[in-house]
């Protein structure tokens, strides 16, 4: 990194706005920033303006006082309205997209004394940052996250806390309803999560390497050993017929949730035993819930970067045969079934 500290003088600071209007699994990566600034700074408010999908995952996340939503960098009179009430005092400013320079100018017009700190490069002529980090090296974006919440902080980066991200109560009881009711019994439950939605640029690969055949025969490989085991299956509207191919083919044992919210998402991921997805984002919200993870990369240059963070997890990438990408359903149990013996193995002596 190129300071040791931003050298923020926190004891004149009252409201900290943080800027997060892009992907959902960068928001999840992003909350180690948020929440460890909440609890070094508890004196501080913390006011978000982000993306609907981020909105929807950190609503119940005692870290923000206040949220709002913000659509290709412009702000709404309400949000306009209240950040001149309550000007922010720092702004931790992490956009690298086409709307960046304006949202800033915007910021800067609110509170022209305000610290403006960011993750990327400012516009090049340093017009809208007094502090500016530009993070260096090969680790894990959410390594660099640490870092970069450590030099907001001036602290060292070992003291840095682990996110999490909080469930809504109401959702989680209503999905845990839904799930009662199709499995009775309290067997382990594996979450499958079919979205592919950060791996655009390869999806004519996607639809041959994640089909419906594959997951089929990681399903089954998985019951051929552990028949005892529940599953649940999610995904995003353009692969909702592969879904409920999965679910036809294979029945009771297999149910299909569709038309997911965000908060009904990360229910369901705090409700099961494992998650299998090729989504990064649900990669990271499955990190945060301290979840066991089979994450589905389609090669391993993009683990660099985005690998999970939590240590309960399995990386699966694609075998190659001519012009077609192809994950292994086997292996892709084998993982799964390695992931879920602490899970068996504790049923068991209870049982006994």
């Amino acid at each position: 990194m190129t300071d040791v500290r931003a050298a923020i003088n926190w004891d004149n600071v009252r409201n900290i706005l943080v800027v997060r209007d892009d992907r959902l699994g960068d928001m999840a990566l992003f909350l180690v920033v948020i929440q460890n600034l909440a609890r070094r700074l508890p004196d501080k408010r913390i006011d978000l303006l982000c993306s609907p999908a981020n909105a929807a995952l950190i609503e119940s996340d005692p870290a923000i006082d206040g949220c709002f939503v913000i659509n290709n960098g412009a702000l709404t009179e309400d949000a306009k309205s209240f950040l001149e009430s309550h000007r922010p005092d720092v702004v931790v400013y992490y956009q690298s997209y086409a709307n960046f320079s304006n949202l800033a100018i915007s910021l800067r017009a609110i509170n022209p004394h305000a610290v403006f700190c960011s993750m990327v490069k400012d516009d090049g002529e340093g017009r809208h940052f007094t502090a500016t980090f530009v993070h260096h090296g090969t680790g894990s974006m959410y390594e660099r996250n640490i870092g970069y919440a450590a030099w907001l902080l001036g602290i060292d980066s070992s003291s840095i806390q682990r996110p999490e991200v909080h469930v809504d109560q109401r959702v989680l009881k209503d999905v845990r309803g839904k799930l009662k009711s199709r499995f009775p019994a309290a067997q382990p439950l594996v979450h499958i999560n079919l979205s592919g939605g950060n791996y655009k640029s390869y999806l004519r690969h996607l639809r041959r390497n994640l089909s419906a055949a594959n997951y089929v025969r990681a399903i089954d490989g998985i019951k051929h050993r552990n028949p005892n085991i529940n599953f649940v299956i999610t995904a995003a509207p353009e692969d909702a017929g592969m879904g409920e191919r999965i679910s036809n083919d294979l029945g009771r044992d297999v149910f299909f949730y569709r038309d997911t919210s965000v908060p009904e998402l990360v229910s369901l991921m705090k409700s099961s035993s494992i998650v299998i997805t090729p989504e990064t984002a649900v990669s990271h919200i499955a990190s945060a819930l301290n979840k066991r993870l089979v994450a589905l990369f389609f090669a391993e240059r993009q683990m660099l970067g985005w690998r999970p963070f939590s240590d309960q997890y399995r990386c699966v990438t694609p075998g190659f045969f001519p012009l077609v990408w192809t994950i292994d359903g086997g292996r892709v149990a084998d993982a799964a079934l390695e992931l879920l013996k602490p899970v068996t193995s504790k049923r068991q002596q209870v049982l006994h």
